[in-house]
């Protein structure tokens, strides 16, 4: 059997860098070109906060209600009603 022509071709497995160099050298420019301008920006008066920091000696107190209406006081699991009648008492104790 003849081989075609065509099939004796060998894949070409090189990389054309020349369209990569094209674009990098570009790039290049426009960066060069650009980073004198962002130097030259614009003065912005930021507004300061008006809110004291918090102090570091008080203590958060997490309270979670679940979908079934029990409290959850810090760790431990109560009823709204042991949670109404104990949270006075927790909350006067924690500050």
């Amino acid at each position: 059997m003849a081989m075609r022509g065509g099939f004796n071709r060998r894949i070409m497995s090189e990389i054309n860098v020349t369209p990569l160099v094209d674009v990098m050298l570009v790039l290049l420019i426009v960066f060069m070109v650009t980073a004198p301008m962002l130097k030259s920006g614009v003065d912005v008066q930021l507004p300061t906060a008006g809110m004291a920091p918090l102090d570091k000696g008080e203590r958060a107190v997490t309270i979670t209600i679940d979908r079934s209406g029990r409290v959850h006081l810090e760790r431990h699991n109560l009823s709204l009603e042991e949670f109404l009648r104990r949270a006075p008492v927790v909350l006067s104790e924690l500050g």
